[in-house]
């Protein structure tokens, strides 16, 4: 009975380890393809909901800034960003990223509520 256990055992480990094995395996190569965690190569930077199905979605390709529409039935390039309008939405990441939380949380509170200017009412 004991030595039955013992090949359930050793099967069943074998299975999980080719099933890591295999997981791990895949995740490199969609890392390695995708660009990686750190650098992707294709990133939504901007996402505006027209209808149920309709959006404008504002995607960075290889450091190339495009406007994108996507309907139900298709995707159309809109425009690609050139000049002015990317590097204002560069120096946009800039200051997001750049400011600290509570900085984004303060403002963030300020444009929920315009006329609370933090006074407090007794």
């Amino acid at each position: 009975m004991t030595s039955y256990m013992v090949k359930i055992l050793s099967a069943l480990f074998l299975v999980v380890g080719i099933m890591v094995a295999v997981a791990y395996m895949f995740r490199k190569a969609t890392l390695r393809v995708g660009g990686g965690e750190g650098g992707e190569l294709i990133s939504v930077v901007a996402t505006k909901y027209l209808g149920p199905k309709s959006a404008i979605l504002l995607v960075e390709v290889c450091g190339d800034v495009f406007v994108i529409g996507q309907s139900q039935q298709q995707i159309s390039l809109l425009a690609k960003l050139e000049g002015a309008a990317r590097e204002s939405l560069a120096e946009r990441r800039r200051r997001v990223a750049g400011g600290s939380f509570s900085e984004h949380l303060a403002s963030c509170k300020t444009k929920l509520f315009p006329f609370n200017r933090g006074e407090k009412k007794d």
